[in-house]
C-alpha cells in the first residue's frame, strides 16, 4: 500500500468511492494506475493522484 494525495476530485464508478481534492489516501499502486487508466480512456486529463511515499526517498 502507498500514500497518495488527490490532485483532482474524482469517483471510482465500480466502488462508488469518492476521492476529494487535497485528501491523503492509502491505496495500492496497481489500483491507482488502473483507476487513472480508466479516467484517461474516458477523456480526462491526468494526473489525478500524486504519490507521497516513494520508495528510496
Amino acid at each position: 500500500m502507498a500514500k497518495f494525495k488527490v490532485l483532482k476530485t474524482n469517483r471510482d464508478k465500480a466502488t462508488r468511492e469518492l476521492f476529494k481534492k487535497d485528501e491523503t489516501i492509502t491505496k495500492s499502486v496497481k489500483y491507482i494506475n488502473e483507476h487513472e487508466r480508466k479516467l484517461k480512456e474516458a477523456g480526462y486529463e491526468l494526473p489525478f493522484f500524486e504519490r507521497l511515499d516513494k520508495k528510496g526517498e
